[in-house]
C-alpha cells in the first residue's frame, strides 16, 4: 500500500495542516435536510446521493467533521472525490449543533464524546432504507465515532454500521490539550476558542436568563482546556475539563469497537500526543482496529499525489473489504 506524502513545499506538520485548511476550495452539491432531535432541537444533514443507485445497493458513507468544521470542510469533499473514483456510494455529511450556519435551540452544543446526536442521524438513515453504514470521522469526528462504536455497540450493529475510520483522531484528549498549549500550537487554540466563544455568547444573548452559565469575558479565553472547563464540561454534564477528557478519550475504548476500524494518524500531527499512536493497533492485539501512522500529513492535511488510504481499506484483503462486499 502506498501512503500519503506531502508536496515538496510542505516541510512540517504545521505547514501541511494550514495548507489543507487554506488551499482547498472544493465544495459538494449537497441536498440539505433538517431533522428533529429527541430533545426538541434540530440537526442539519447534507446528502450526496449515488447517481442511479437505490439506498439498499451500496454502503452509505457517513462523514463526521472536526471541531468547528462543517460538511464542507476541505477534507470531506476531497475524500469523497478520491473514493468516488472507485466506488459509487451515497454520502451523508452531518453538521453538529451550531455548525450548519444556525445556532441550535437548546443550551447544549456538541463535544468529542457526544454519541446521542450521531445515533439520531444513523436512525434516520436506517429508516430511509440504508442498511450498511460506514462512519468516517475526522479529528473531533473521529473521537465521536470511536465513542459511539464502543459505548453504543449494540445500537451501532442494529443500525447497520459495518466499518469505520477515525482520521487525525485525538484518542487522548488531555494529551491533545497539552499539545495545543505548546508555543508553536497556540495559534490553533486561539482560532478554536474565538469561534466557540462567539457562538456561545451569541446563544447566551439570545436565550438570556435561560442560558445556564455566565459568559462575560469568554472572548478572552485562549486555550481549549480553559474553554472546556468553563463551557463544555458544565453544559454537557461533566464535572470539569479533566473529567470530560477522562470520560471521552477514545484510547481505552478502542478494544471495544465491534466493527473494522481504520485509525489513521500522521506522526507529525501537531494536535496529537504519543498516546494517539497505540502499538496494539499495529500489532493485531485489537483485531478490529488497524492503525496506519504515516510520517507526514499534519492534522487533516494529507496533501496526496497518490490517492487515499481509505481506498486501500476497500480493496480485496483490505481492512473493510469483507464487511463492505460480503
Amino acid at each position: 500500500m502506498q501512503l500519503p506524502f506531502p508536496y515538496f513545499w510542505q516541510s512540517s506538520g504545521h505547514g501541511q495542516t494550514v495548507w489543507r485548511a487554506l488551499a482547498a476550495r472544493q465544495r459538494l452539491p449537497y441536498r440539505r435536510e433538517r431533522i428533529a432531535t429527541p430533545d426538541d432541537d434540530f440537526l442539519d444533514l447534507d446528502w450526496l446521493p449515488a447517481p442511479g443507485a437505490a439506498a439498499s445497493e451500496a454502503p452509505l458513507l457517513v462523514f463526521c467533521h472536526g471541531l468547528e468544521g462543517d460538511s464542507q470542510s476541505s477534507y470531506i469533499p476531497l475524500t469523497v472525490e478520491a473514493l468516488r473514483r472507485h466506488h459509487n456510494w451515497p454520502v451523508l455529511a452531518w453538521n453538529y449543533r451550531s455548525c450548519s450556519g444556525q445556532l441550535n435551540r437548546q443550551p447544549r452544543f456538541y463535544n468529542l464524546g457526544d454519541t446521542a446526536d450521531l445515533e439520531t442521524v444513523l436512525r434516520h438513515a436506517h429508516a430511509l432504507g440504508y442498511r450498511r453504514l460506514v462512519l468516517v470521522g475526522f479529528s473531533a469526528g473521529g473521537s465521536i465515532v470511536v465513542n459511539f462504536l464502543a459505548k453504543r455497540a449494540a445500537q451501532a450493529l442494529a443500525l447497520g454500521v459495518v466499518a469505520a475510520a477515525a482520521i487525525s483522531a485525538p484518542m487522548d484528549l488531555a494529551g491533545g490539550a497539552a499539545m495545543l498549549e505548546r508555543p508553536g500550537s497556540l495559534f490553533y487554540n486561539r482560532r478554536f476558542c474565538h469561534s466557540l466563544a462567539a457562538k456561545v455568547q451569541a446563544k447566551a444573548a439570545h436565550m438570556g436568563s435561560a442560558f445556564p452559565i455566565a459568559v462575560a469575558g469568554l472572548e478572552r479565553v485562549q486555550t481549549l482546556r480553559r474553554f472546556d472547563d468553563w463551557v463544555t464540561a458544565p453544559l454537557h454534564g461533566y464535572a470539569s475539563a479533566a473529567d470530560y477528557y477522562s470520560q471521552c478519550s477514545g484510547l481505552g475504548l478502542l478494544p471495544q469497537v465491534p466493527v473494522p476500524l481504520l485509525l489513521w494518524n500522521a506522526r507529525n500531527d501537531p494536535f496529537l500526543s504519543e498516546a494517539c499512536f497505540p502499538p496494539e493497533a499495529r500489532s493485531g492485539a485489537w483485531p478490529q482496529v488497524r492503525g496506519i501512522y504515516p510520517a507526514q500529513g499534519g492534522h487533516c492535511g494529507f496533501t496526496m499525489a497518490n490517492g487515499s488510504a481509505l481506498l486501500e481499506a476497500t480493496t480485496p484483503g483490505g481492512h473493510w473489504h469483507r464487511a463492505l462486499f460480503r
